[in-house]
């Protein structure tokens, strides 16, 4: 089925132009963009509004997203689990028990609806993790500490420092090679990785404190000593960085996703925007369950304003590709509203916007409210913050499995 979306007005994040024109879709992708378009197809007036790629939300996790959200902190809690391999497992406990799968996959898809309505059509949920290994560097840290600790202790009792009986010196002797085979697994941690690699670090100051006053080292050199930065490296929290890390991460094929939402809520700090500005940078919602990407734009470009008192630091098109395109990316995803791509875009009310300027229009000017429709392989999802009704339909389907999971505890 073809379907023609007429009277569209273009917007290029990158060369910073825009045209009106009609674009042609068959079986999902973008078959031709050009003005006054005639083809045997479905028509659907967008009436000189706004086309642009759509939001991408490269990180956030569903579980914790579900926990924060909608979960009474008292008597639940999520935890995530780590295994040896690098493979990540999100386990969401409620009421003293596990969610079955069928109720952590309706939490993930009442999420995902959550990122459909926000305009986040490209998102990638950190809790179901397939194609990416994850390192928690707070977790290698402690236990290259604890490693060594234990080589340590183990030493001290073999050098008579401490009195003990066979069986004692038998457990010491027991430390010693458990010491050792940590830090050998530990040395090799990186050998089986896979080619993208996630490396969530301290999201906080105080952690990253930790580790520097451990290791005597900033935690990019920590981070690197590993071999992680070898292969395509994303890091999560880079909100924390100082600029000579960002100038070391700047050497190797490294991405970054910052946390605007986070940062608000816990009083964190952007590191410097405009050393990060030249590298590619997406935006995620961390564990957070509201989304909004003009919320989280406002609040990036508000930080070079008024902390930094300096508006030259990252500019509204930077900012909007970093919510889109660039995000996407990341992801190793092409969402650039061209002829060949998936037909997946947003289109935006453009009468609501006063500006002469149409990035700063659409940052400040626009809210979630604003999102006319959602587009995704060439089919509208949502329309003026509603799903279409097929959709809607399954959206409330799995609203009441919420409401369920919530009664029951």
């Amino acid at each position: 089925m073809s379907i023609l979306y007429k009277n569209a007005l273009l917007v290029d994040f990158e060369t910073g132009d825009s045209s009106k024109v009609d674009i042609l879709v068959e079986e999902n992708k973008i078959v031709e963009i050009a003005s006054k378009i005639k083809a045997d197809a479905e028509v659907v007036d967008l009436d000189g509004n706004i086309v642009m790629p759509a939001f991408c939300n490269c990180y956030f996790k569903s579980g914790e997203a579900f926990y924060n959200s909608y979960l009474n902190a008292q008597n639940s809690y999520c935890n995530g689990l780590q295994s040896a391999d690098g493979e990540f497992t999100q386990n969401i406990y409620f009421g003293g028990r596990t969610l079955t799968a069928e109720e952590k996959n309706c939490v993930r898809d009442f999420l995902t609806y959550k990122n459909l309505l926000a305009g986040a059509v490209y998102f990638f949920d950190f809790s179901n993790v397939e194609n990416l290994s994850n390192v928690d560097i707070i977790s290698l840290w402690k236990n290259k500490l604890n490693a060594v600790t234990n080589r340590q202790l183990s030493m001290f009792a073999s050098a008579g420092a401490l009195e003990t009986d066979d069986e004692e010196k038998e457990n010491f002797s027991y430390i010693e090679d458990i010491a050792q085979l940590e830090e050998k697994q530990l040395d090799n941690f990186c050998v089986d990785l896979k080619e993208n690699v996630i490396v969530k670090v301290g999201q906080n100051l105080e952690e990253m404190g930790k580790i520097n006053s451990k290791t005597k080292s900033m935690p990019s050199e920590y981070i690197e000593s590993f071999g992680i930065l070898d292969n395509h490296a994303i890091i999560v929290g880079s909100n924390c960085f100082e600029k000579d890390e960002i100038s070391l991460f700047s050497g190797y094929d490294t991405d970054f996703v910052l946390l605007p939402n986070d940062d608000a809520r816990s009083g964190r700090r952007f590191a410097n925007l405009n050393l990060l500005k030249e590298l590619n940078l997406g935006i995620g919602s961390g564990s957070f369950a509201e989304i909004d990407f003009f919320a989280f734009m406002r609040q990036i470009l508000s930080y070079n304003s008024f902390v930094m008192e300096s508006s030259n630091l990252m500019d509204e098109r930077k900012v909007l590709r970093m919510a889109t395109i660039d995000g996407a990316k990341i992801m190793g995803v092409d969402s650039k509203v061209k002829v060949g791509n998936p037909a997946n875009f947003l289109v935006l009310n453009y009468k609501n916007i006063f500006s002469n300027d149409i990035f700063k229009g659409i940052i400040y000017e626009l809210s979630k409210e604003d999102i006319v429709y959602s587009v995704v392989n060439g089919k509208i999802i949502c329309k003026n913050g509603v799903f279409v009704m097929e959709n809607q339909a399954k959206y409330d389907k799995i609203k009441e499995c919420i409401r369920s999971i919530l009664r029951s505890n």
